[in-house]
């Protein structure tokens, strides 16, 4: 009985969070379709039916998050552990976002000595902490910015940081970066994201016995994934 009362809080949670961040994009569809119904020429259409695709895409990728957050916390059995090279890993992630780190002019500084271990994990995920750890770095990095990305390890865990030259994290946002649906403006948009990423992170370092850490450092803020090379559940 408990087991089912829990999951039907859960359920009634998610249904709430997911109606109240349906809210405003559902707003600004309906807003840019009556726009154009009262004003069909030619520029202003064009401009709302980027609006309307633009806030659509937002509504799936919220959705797309969602799921596999809740996916990932009702996850049952723990991390499926295989041997993954954490340099190698790192550096794919890197790559692929080569294009979007040089439209910013951002300078990529690594320290990853070599040979570090590999580290038991269950790739996919670990892949999927990475790149949202990069992207959001990448979305908070000024441009012309540094990010330093290092990978070291002390004997029972591997530890993945990334730091960006960014803006200091409020004070009074630091204890709520891991919660679901909280994100912070970026800087040159004043866009927010879906504010999943981070549960996201949390869940799979949780999975694997590990931690996710992000704090203002000197110069920036800094995030360090940390991976133990055995199950600490």
């Amino acid at each position: 009985m408990r087991r089912e009362i829990e999951g039907r809080k859960y359920v009634e949670q998610y249904v709430h969070n997911l109606t109240h961040e349906m809210k405003s994009p559902i707003s600004a569809i309906r807003g840019a379709v009556e726009i154009i119904a009262d004003d069909p020429a030619p520029d202003t259409r064009a401009r709302f039916l980027r609006n309307i695709d633009r806030e659509s895409r937002r509504m799936q990728r919220l959705t797309d998050r969602l799921l596999s957050l809740a996916t990932l916390e009702n996850r049952q059995e723990k991390a499926q552990r295989q041997p993954v090279d954490p340099v190698r890993l790192v550096g794919d992630e890197i790559a692929a976002k080569q294009a979007r780190i040089d439209a910013r002019n951002i300078q990529v500084e690594r320290d990853c000595p070599s040979p570090i271990r590999t580290v038991g994990a269950e790739r996919e995920l670990i892949v999927q902490a990475v790149s949202n750890l990069l992207d959001n770095a990448i979305e908070f990095c000024p441009v012309g910015g540094r990010l330093c990305v290092t990978i070291d390890d002390d004997g029972t865990s591997t530890h993945i940081g990334i730091f960006n030259s960014g803006v200091p994290i409020p004070d009074y946002a630091l204890p709520r970066l891991f919660e679901r649906f909280y994100s912070l403006p970026r800087p040159d948009s004043g866009d927010k994201s879906t504010g999943l990423g981070l549960s996201f992170v949390d869940q799979i370092a949780r999975l694997h016995g590990g931690s996710i850490d992000i704090r203002n450092a000197p110069g920036g803020v800094r995030a360090s994934l940390s991976i133990p090379h055995e199950p600490q559940y």
